[in-house]
């Protein structure tokens, strides 16, 4: 695949130093699983100190309502283990949220030598990614992730970048989440619904197109993508079986 290197953004136009970033086309890097609701729980219950309710979401999980009855109560008793082990050994700010979710993309121009990759956002207002765990609405917010509405491109970025988008100009965005802090005192009301807060920096954010070809990325200067050496082996792989194993990870 050939590898395209797209300009940084300018670090002016960026609010936190942590997201003053080198913008790289890298070729297909975009084999990230998405961090689970039980994931974005954890980080969220390590950052503020407490011990999470593991019985009340396992209860909510779809694999343990439907499992009879008689094998419900060892679920409960080793998948809570699982839960402990999992939360006991986790370095919340060295374990990025996943974000992978749809978005529409497309190219404007402003004026005679402006060009832009604009970026329109799920939903309206303010930019958060809600999970449910129980009935506990977590929500992550990513600090300025408002930045890359627009996206600011030279002519040759434009022309590689529009080559890539396809033409319902549907992308997935691809966001790795730093959590920095979050909020245990009580929820806020976000679109009529009580939410817990969790505050993060992006370390990458990237879009890709209907075949995981990478449009446009950013990553944070010292960021380093855990599973990146994964990401490589993953997409050898989808060369082989002409890319049927990576269904799962698109929108």
């Amino acid at each position: 695949m050939k590898k395209i290197l797209f300009r940084s953004l300018v670090c002016a136009l960026i609010s936190s130093a942590a997201i003053c970033s080198v913008a790289l086309a890298r070729g297909n890097t975009s084999l990230v699983a998405a961090s689970t609701n039980h994931d974005v729980g954890m980080s969220f219950y390590k950052l503020i100190g407490r011990q999470p309710d593991f019985e009340s979401w396992i209860k909510t999980d779809p694999r343990y309502v439907k499992s009879p009855a008689g094998d419900q109560p060892n679920i409960l008793k080793a998948e809570t283990q699982k839960m402990e082990m999992k939360f006991n050994a986790l370095e919340v700010r060295k374990t990025p949220i996943v974000v992978r979710t749809a978005v529409a993309v497309v190219i404007k121009n402003v004026g005679e030598n402006k060009k832009f990759l604009d970026v329109n956002f799920p939903g309206l207002g303010t930019v958060y990614f809600p999970y449910l765990l129980s009935d506990q609405n977590i929500t992550v917010i990513p600090n300025g992730i408002d930045l890359y509405r627009h996206i600011p491109l030279t002519d040759l970025e434009a022309a590689n970048v529009g080559s890539r988008i396809d033409y319902k100009g549907i992308a997935t965005m691809v966001v790795e989440i730093i959590p920095t802090s979050a909020d245990g005192r009580a929820p806020i009301m976000l679109d009529a619904t009580p939410q817990w807060l969790m505050l993060g920096e992006i370390g990458f954010i990237g879009f890709y197109n209907n075949y995981l070809e990478e449009i446009w990325s950013s990553q944070a200067p010292g960021y380093v993508r855990k599973d990146a050496e994964k990401i490589f082996n993953l997409h050898q792989s989808a060369q082989k079986d002409g890319g049927t194993s990576l269904d799962s990870l698109k929108p």
